[in-house]
């Protein structure tokens, strides 16, 4: 298995498995997955960028419940 850098090349496998199906979050599947496609629509660059996130500047983690908690 490689893991791939996210970046525009591989968004568009990306998106697709998403309107196939798969989602990044197994709580809130169909949520999520229609949330990432927005967000792919509309802004591409800026989406890829959230993904790759090394400085945390993406904020909080927000749990099920609606608690919020900073990133480790």
């Amino acid at each position: 298995m490689q893991l791939l850098v996210p970046s525009l090349t591989h968004l568009d496998a990306y998106a697709e498995a998403l309107r196939r199906g798969w989602s990044p979050d197994n709580l809130r599947p169909e949520e999520a997955a229609r949330e990432e496609l927005e967000h792919i629509e509309a802004d591409p660059a800026a989406f890829v960028a959230l993904l790759d996130d090394r400085e945390a500047k993406a904020g909080p983690i927000t749990l099920p419940d609606g608690q919020q908690l900073p990133v480790p």
